[in-house]
Parts: C-alpha cells; sequence; structure tokens
C-alpha cells in the first residue's frame, strides 16, 4: 500500500480520497501523518505543487480545524511550514491557497524557519520576477501583513538578503 505521500507525489487526487475514506484513523496517527522529514501531507503538496492535493486534504480536514491548524502549522525537522516549502519552491497557486485557508494566513506570515527566516525571506531569494509575483501574493491582501523588518539568525531583514 502507498503511503500518503507517494500519493501525493503523484497527484493522485483520487487516491487521497480513497485513503482518507478508507481510513479516517491515518489523520491522527503521528506514524502516517508526518514523513523523516517531519512532513505533514500539506508539505508535500506544497513541495510538489499539487494544488489539487492540497485542495482536497483542506477539505477533508475542514471538519476538524483544531487537526487541520495543527497540520498546516505543524514544521518540519528544519521548522518549515508548508507556506515556507510552498515559497522556497516557488509553487504559486499552493501560496495562494495556503493564504486563503484560515487561520493559517495571518500567522503562516511570521513563522520562521531554523535559520530564522520567514516565508518573505525565502521570497526574496528567487530571481526578480518569481519574487515580485510571490510577494504580490503575500501582499495582496490588506488582511495580511508582510513585513521586510524581520531579521533571521544572520540578522538580515528580507531585502538585504538579496
Amino acid at each position: 500500500m502507498q503511503s500518503v505521500f507517494d500519493i501525493i507525489k503523484e497527484g493522485a487526487v483520487t487516491g487521497i480520497k480513497l485513503l482518507y475514506t478508507s481510513k479516517p484513523h491515518l489523520r491522527t496517527v503521528p506514524g502516517r501523518t508526518y514523513d523523516k522529514r517531519g512532513f505533514t501531507p500539506f508539505h508535500a503538496a506544497a513541495l510538489y505543487g499539487r494544488v489539487r492535493c492540497l485542495e482536497v486534504l483542506l477539505a477533508i480536514e475542514d471538519s476538524r480545524t483544531t487537526e487541520r491548524t495543527s497540520l498546516l502549522q505543524r514544521a518540519g525537522k528544519h521548522r518549515n511550514t508548508p507556506l515556507h516549502i510552498a515559497v522556497a519552491t516557488g509553487r504559486i497557486e499552493c501560496i495562494r491557497l495556503l493564504l486563503e485557508s484560515e487561520p493559517y494566513g495571518r500567522s503562516a506570515l511570521l513563522a520562521r524557519d531554523r535559520n530564522g527566516n520567514t516565508p518573505v525571506h525565502l521570497a526574496m531569494q528567487h530571481p526578480l520576477a518569481m519574487r515580485v509575483c510571490i510577494l504580490s501574493i503575500l501582499s495582496e491582501s490588506s488582511y495580511y501583513t508582510i513585513s521586510l523588518a524581520h531579521r533571521n539568525k544572520r540578522r538580515l531583514t528580507p531585502t538585504e538578503q538579496v
């Protein structure tokens, strides 16, 4: 039997639905919910740019708000949230979808990885065109506030590390 991470990597949306419908306990068993990197299925969907998989996962977890929040906000071993992964890999639609999923969106912009980088720091590491696109998504709603003043562990703001 394939793991949920293999199913997401392949982009098999139907497989995710079947897995969670036939075995709902998989949502809460840590050995099945997290991989060796500490990634959740949300991290995997962001990493591989599987927007439909991410939508399905969000819909499945929608009825269990507390678990959904904890899975979306859970950081991997390097303290990367799903939004960190989506921004670092330039997955535009995943970024948009994660920011739209409340209550995750607001706190996700301030989350720091093991190097103290926020998603904004990671966005600044892309080439100019991609950077502009990601930053516009991060700031397109006045509901979210991005900060260019936060310093990472190297004491650099997002604009200073460009």
